[in-house]
């Protein structure tokens, strides 16, 4: 069997991420790939690595389990609001003539994951111990995952947390990656083992 049959053969399952928005991520990163893949196989297939890379948008999908993606333009907007632009990549890997591997990865940047939206009201406390409230509306709460300070050198985390990522470029109302605004990276991946 040649290698864009045994490529084409592999029939990937998603169930590790369940019911939800991040399997539709995975499904739709997957099958945005598989043409270029099969294409780049077809064009040149004395090569052991096939790699494509590219930007999803899950704007629209509001059953994900947490937020991702470029900072918002305006500081005053609450932290959910992200771009939610996912950069993934998809590797085939043969070994000889023998498809060995097909790994994805979703590149989550700035994930955010929100625990309520509906109860938690800031306040400040004052000396006197009483609750201020900052706002009479309630905001999100939730985790922010912070980039491991292991190089106290900004550019340089931001050189390490961009690695791999494709060209992508900040929607209309959010910042582009840089130092500042770029604070983390989750990344998800799925692997299929072939022959």
């Amino acid at each position: 069997m040649s290698k864009v049959e045994q490529f084409t053969e592999l029939r990937p399952s998603f169930l590790a991420f369940a019911d939800g928005g991040l399997r539709r991520l995975a499904e739709v990163a997957y099958n945005k790939a598989a043409p270029e893949i099969r294409a780049e196989i077809e064009a040149d297939s004395s090569k052991p690595d096939f790699v494509h890379a590219d930007v999803l948008d899950a704007q629209d999908d509001s059953a994900m389990p947490f937020s991702h993606g470029h900072l918002p333009d305006d500081t005053g907007v609450i932290p959910e609001a992200l771009s939610r632009r996912c950069p993934f990549r998809l590797k085939v890997t043969f070994k000889g003539d023998v498809l060995d591997e097909v790994m994805l990865e979703l590149m989550a940047l700035n994930p955010r994951f929100t625990l309520d939206k509906a109860h938690f009201i800031p306040a400040d406390v004052g000396i006197d111990r009483a609750f201020k409230p900052l706002s009479e509306k309630p905001a999100p709460v939730g985790l922010i995952t912070l980039a491991d300070p292991d190089d106290p050198d900004p550019n340089a985390r931001f050189k390490k947390l961009m690695a791999d990522v494709p060209p992508m470029s900040a929607p209309p109302g959010y910042q582009d990656l840089r130092p500042e605004t770029l604070l983390s990276r989750l990344d998800l991946t799925m692997t299929w083992k072939g022959g």
